[in-house]
Order: structure tokens, then sequence, then C-alpha cells
């Protein structure tokens, strides 16, 4: 069992894990190399799937101090399905966290939710398709880091070049929570790695 101390921690006794707390997580693919190699044999590694590119969902109890990663056991501990972890995860981040703040400096427009959580935005379908409405062309988003979540219109050459730099830079500067460089797009209802023509 490990977790990912928040930036604000105070005193106080943890609660106890449920699923009532249990929300996503974004990770880039070298994560579980990345715990291998600090020791974590492969039966304590956390649950993940896979997302789109080098992005994995894994999760983790949304706990007062830390972000608790959680691993099989733990699901089946707390009667959670596998196979449900993710609908029940969205649920509760939606449950507690508030409506994305959109800031827009157009041609790109940024969502913040705050706590880390704006990566994780990616697995609301609802609001992707309420986006892709308002968005000519296809929505084209950027996710470098667990904390910054941008997007623009496929049809904005400005747009484009404009999220791609600073997807790398952010990228560049986040060594520890760097999640991807790759630009993504919201194409027939699911993400898909955006190939420029």
């Amino acid at each position: 069992m490990f977790g990912f101390l928040k930036r604000m921690f105070g005193g106080g006794q943890q609660p106890e894990p449920s699923a009532d707390c249990l929300v996503p997580r974004i990770k880039n693919q070298n994560f579980l190399p990345a715990l291998k190699e600090h020791g974590i044999p492969d039966d304590q590694l956390p649950i993940t799937e896979p997302l789109v590119g080098d992005l994995l969902v894994t999760y983790a109890f949304d706990l007062p101090h830390t972000f608790q990663m959680v691993m099989p056991n733990d699901c089946s501990e707390l009667g959670i399905p596998l196979d449900k972890a993710r609908r029940i995860a969205i649920r509760n981040m939606a449950r507690s966290f508030p409506p994305p703040d959109i800031q827009s400096k157009p041609p790109i427009y940024s969502l913040i939710v705050g706590s880390d959580m704006e990566a994780c935005l990616l697995l609301v379908d609802e609001l992707w398709k309420q986006l892709d409405e308002r968005v000519p062309g296809q929505i084209v988003a950027a996710v470098p880091a667990r904390d910054v979540m941008l997007y623009t219109s496929s049809e904005s050459e400005e747009g484009l070049a404009a999220i791609k730099k600073i997807a790398a830079e952010v990228f560049a500067a986040n060594d520890v929570h760097g999640l991807t460089e790759q630009l993504l797009t919201w194409k027939d209802g699911k993400w898909a790695v955006f190939e420029a023509t």
C-alpha cells in the first residue's frame, strides 16, 4: 500500500478507504516501470488500464492528506468490481469536485477543477460531447501534466501550434508528474492520438 501526499498536509487520523472516495488518476505508461525500479513487486502494483496513446488510468482513494493508490486486493476487500471501478471513480469525481471552469485565450481553452484533477477530465465523456458541439472541426487536447488540460480546434493552425508548444514545455518541466506530449483528439465519442495532416 502506498500513496502520494497532497500539497497541503495537516494532522489528524486518516479515515479508512471506501468506494465513496475512489477517484481516477491519469499516469504515463512509464508509471509501472518506475514503480518496479523502486522495488515494488508485481503483486503490489496498482490497478491500471490503457486510456489513449501513452496514458493510463489508475485509481486512488482520495483521503484528506494523500491519494492512496488502489491495489486489486483493495477492490476485492471493498466489494468494488474491477469492471465498474472507472464508473464509480468518475461518479465520485463528479460529486466531489466542481464543474470545470473554462478559461479562454482563443484559440486555446483551459479547463480548471483544482486538486490536480484536470487530466482526469479526459474520462468525463459527457463534458466532451457538450464541448464538441461548440468547437469547429474536432477537439484537440493537451494534458502534459496532471493539473493542465488545454484544448483547441483541429481547424485552428494557431491553436494547434500553441498547444503543441505549451504541451512540450510543460511536459519537459514536470519530470515527476509529466503525462504526455502527445496531442489527443475527441473523435467518434472517444479519444485518439491526434495526427496532424
